[in-house]
């Protein structure tokens, strides 16, 4: 099995590299696809223009609210220092804010991310990578290769791995 060859990312569109984890039991082998993707952000949400500060009126003692960049309330409990999407009150049902629950569904394409640069280099293991090609609508026939990841991310990946549905990841240490 030869080594994974990268293909050169656009910058200029927005191209990203994501790896699709294929599904499998914790002892199988590795095996991931990889493939390019267009980062389309969604524009920042137009807020209401006292929204966060009725927002904060709301809030029990100890509890304080903050708009993100991408237009988004999040909740700060300063007694433990946790945030939250969701509002403390559990009754509260006030409309700017049910607006921002599909703020990031509009994000494309959907992936979590993971960074796995730090550990080791003394230690790498092989994945499997399926299919080679990876630009946007190209298609190829399957042809499986292999990368060398650190044993660190090795590990993570098989603790990451789903028993029955794939799951798209960015790995700084794979992806750039």
């Amino acid at each position: 099995m030869p080594p994974y060859q990268y293909s050169p990312l656009d910058p200029d569109t927005g191209e990203i590299r994501l790896i699709e984890l294929h599904a499998g039991a914790f002892d199988d082998g590795i095996q991931v696809s990889m493939r390019v993707e267009r980062l389309v952000v969604a524009a920042p949400v137009t807020p209401f223009d006292d929204r966060l500060e009725k927002m904060k009126g709301t809030l029990p003692q100890g509890w304080w609210a903050y708009e993100t960049v991408q237009g988004r309330i999040i909740f700060l409990n300063e007694d433990n220092m946790r945030t939250s999407w969701t509002h403390p009150d559990p009754y509260y049902k006030g409309q700017p804010y049910e607006a921002d629950a599909t703020a990031l569904d509009e994000v494309e394409p959907v992936f979590e991310a993971l960074s796995y640069t730090w550990g080791s280099e003394a230690v790498q293991l092989p994945i499997e990578v399926i299919s080679s090609s990876e630009h946007i609508g190209q298609e190829a026939p399957e042809e499986e290769t292999f990368l060398l990841v650190r044993s660190n991310l090795h590990d993570a990946l098989k603790h990451l791995r789903h028993p029955t549905s794939s799951r798209a990841i960015w790995i700084d240490a794979i992806s750039t």
